[in-house]
């Protein structure tokens, strides 16, 4: 598998989302992007490439159900 090559600014966002994450790591993605600027999509795709390197998953939910 070919490693991506990341440049300064996916570095940023990665460093940003992250710190976000370790603050309050059950965040919903909407409100992470409202804190980060990042869109809702790019922030789903960043964080299924963080559960590549770091041992945490992504739950859907629906009205605090989890699905």
């Amino acid at each position: 598998m070919k490693k991506k090559i990341m440049d300064k600014k996916e570095a940023t966002k990665r460093d940003v989302v992250i710190e976000e994450l370790k603050k309050n790591c059950r965040i919903s993605l909407t409100l992470l992007s409202r804190r980060t600027n990042i869109p809702v999509s790019t922030l789903y795709n960043l964080i299924k490439e963080l559960e590549k390197e770091y041992f945490f998953t992504i739950e859907r939910r629906k009205n605090d159900e989890i699905i």
